[in-house]
């Protein structure tokens, strides 16, 4: 289930660095994403992609599991993430199970770059039928023209599948912490790296996930 998150590229040689430490921003998208877990407040994107996959979120209870290191781990909930890590990736997943429609809702970091990905999988059958990614990343520092304000951008990617093995795009746009689309950023060193061009995967078993979490 892993998947490579973009590498963010330094600038050097020109007198001007970078850094991508997320620490020193505690409202990042996942830790945000999981204090809404605590206070019972799903994300405004998650409701509205729940009802286009037709999961019924309020009827339907999510399984969690999480990857410390390469393998995830049923867990009770989500409430202990990031405790355990034990290497610079951690992965965390939550699905819910409406009749045959099934909603994936995937998080990787890696926390050494500072990078995050969402991914949205709805699957019918178990076979994917809709993908949405955002691709985030965490800009502060020095760059060519001068200082950059500390902030995070994400690459937003929507796909509906076309055929057995093949995807059409719906959607490319960047957006802020807020997932509100703004414009390209005009510097090309403050622009998240999309992890993949299409998916390449298309069915539950292409997850590799826990199947305890489909029960």
């Amino acid at each position: 289930m892993r998947r490579l998150l973009p590498v963010l590229v330094l600038l050097a040689g020109l007198g001007s660095s970078i850094s991508f430490a997320q620490n020193k921003q505690p409202q990042d998208p996942f830790r945000r994403y999981l204090a809404g877990i605590r206070a019972n407040q799903p994300e405004a994107a998650l409701m509205r992609f729940a009802v286009e996959c037709g999961v019924n979120l309020n009827r339907n209870k999510a399984r969690y599991a999480q990857a410390p290191s390469e393998k995830f781990q049923v867990v009770m909930n989500l409430a202990h993430a990031l405790e355990d890590q034990e290497t610079d990736y951690y992965g965390t997943v939550a699905v819910w199970k409406d009749g045959q429609n099934v909603l994936v809702e995937y998080w990787g970091l890696d926390l050494e770059l500072g990078t995050q990905l969402r991914t949205f999988y709805c699957l019918r059958d178990k076979q994917i039928q809709i993908v949405e990614d955002i691709d985030w990343a965490y800009f502060e520092g020095e760059g060519i023209n001068g200082p950059i304000k500390a902030h995070w951008t994400g690459y937003e990617q929507r796909w509906k599948r076309k055929s057995k093995n093949s995807y059409s795009t719906v959607l490319l746009r960047y957006v802020n912490l807020r997932e509100n689309e703004i414009p390209k950023p005009t510097n090309d060193y403050e622009i998240p790296y999309a992890s993949k061009t299409f998916p390449e995967m298309y069915s539950w078993q292409d997850l590799k996930l826990p199947p305890t979490l489909l029960r």
